[in-house]
């Protein structure tokens, strides 16, 4: 299994539009010869990690017989290639793809300036985002904000802050 930020991207990602934040790829090979590959990415704006991978690669390997790369694959090459999909996504699983999302928020987090003092448009813009991202999919969207933004601040000043950077994008055009 390969996991990678955006600062290390696979190459297969870079053909991909927009680019990812992050990439997960999970893969493994069948007795006869087949590879599965499993994949997975997304950028910190996704309503929520995908349960499931969203690119299910199958590719002959040098152990594939040449009988068996002539018929292709087949109905029964499928039935036997699921369980295998099934293990790879098992692996990985939300608990993977919840963590490479956390990373991202946190990532999104430490991008915003150390206080609003030091730039109010960046700062409330950027924390509004990454509350509305952990609003779509967390039952505790602001403990979580807390969480990613460190330090000593506040749940109470969060919340201030929150309310003030809704005001301010109310303000814009």
């Amino acid at each position: 299994m390969a996991i990678s930020h955006s600062k290390n991207s696979p190459a297969w990602t870079q053909g991909l539009k927009p680019q990812p934040d992050w990439a997960i790829e999970n893969s493994d090979v069948s007795e006869e010869g087949w590879e599965v590959c499993v994949r997975w990415w997304g950028s910190a704006s996704d309503d929520a990690p995908a349960q499931g991978p969203k690119e299910v690669i199958i590719r002959p390997t040098s152990e594939l017989t040449p009988e068996a790369l002539k018929r292709g694959i087949t109905a029964g090459v499928m039935r036997n290639l699921v369980p295998i999909a099934g293990a790879l996504i098992g692996q990985v699983g939300e608990t993977e793809s919840e963590a490479k999302f956390r990373a991202t928020i946190k990532t999104l987090a430490s991008e915003l300036p150390r206080t609003p003092r030091e730039a109010p448009d960046v700062y409330y813009a950027g924390l509004l985002r990454i509350f509305e991202i952990l609003d779509a999919v967390s039952t505790e969207p602001i403990n979580e904000l807390v969480r990613a933004i460190g330090g000593d601040i506040s749940k109470d000043t969060v919340k201030t802050r929150l309310r003030t950077a809704r005001q301010r994008a109310a303000r814009q055009p």
